[in-house]
């Protein structure tokens, strides 16, 4: 027998599903960026405070933390502080309009990747542009991730890596023409800063 009969409260089996449907659904409200876009199950798109954007998962957690972590130059001023993603424990930063930072050269043919844990209105992730030294890459945004986030793949022709090759390190520019204030988006936040996109993770993966 498959039924749940003890004592004759059968009835038990679906209130504890529906019990455990409503924790999750609280956890889930208590460990993201409310004042942002963010996930939820299923695929629809909606906005505001409440709102959540999503896609199925396809980008896996990385197995250590600090691969999310990444030095950004001091004269570049349209980097944010560094800040914990509490879903998932991985550090990310904001830029806002353009921003760059330096990765180290790689040694073997790879691709540039990026992980995009939130961004300030969803269009921005379609306007986030991107340079290795001086030569723009093409980005090929992938579906997100169960936390909502979005990984970006650019590759890295055989001309651009051999000029790679002749440095330590590589520059790369990141450019997004869409910003946005939470505060004055969304509903509770009082966030004041200008936003564009946040940058986790980012760095070249051998192929």
């Amino acid at each position: 027998m498959n039924d749940v009969r003890i004592n004759a409260v059968e009835r038990i089996a679906p209130t504890l599903a529906a019990t455990e449907d409503k924790l999750r659904e609280d956890l889930l409200e208590r460990l993201v960026l409310s004042n942002l876009v963010y996930l939820r199950r299923g695929n629809s798109v909606q906005f505001g405070q409440n709102g959540w954007f999503a896609a199925q998962s396809t980008v896996e957690l990385p197995a250590e933390n600090d691969l999310a972590r990444f030095p950004v130059p001091t004269e570049c001023r349209t980097w944010h502080s560094h800040e914990f993603d509490d879903r998932t424990g991985l550090v990310f930063r904001f830029f806002v309009k353009r921003a760059w930072f330096y990765l180290p050269a790689p040694k073997h043919r790879c691709r540039l990747e990026l992980i995009v844990p939130f961004a300030v209105v969803p269009e921005a992730l379609n306007a986030l542009q991107a340079w290795v030294g001086d030569v723009r890459v093409a980005l090929m945004r992938d579906d997100a991730d169960r936390f909502g986030r979005t990984r970006f793949l650019a590759e890295i022709s055989p001309p651009l890596f051999a000029y790679m090759q002749m440095a330590e390190r590589v520059r790369i520019d990141l450019e997004c023409a869409i910003t946005g204030v939470p505060a004055l988006l969304y509903r509770g936040s009082n966030d004041q800063r200008r936003l564009s996109c946040a940058i986790s993770r980012p760095r070249f993966v051998e192929i």
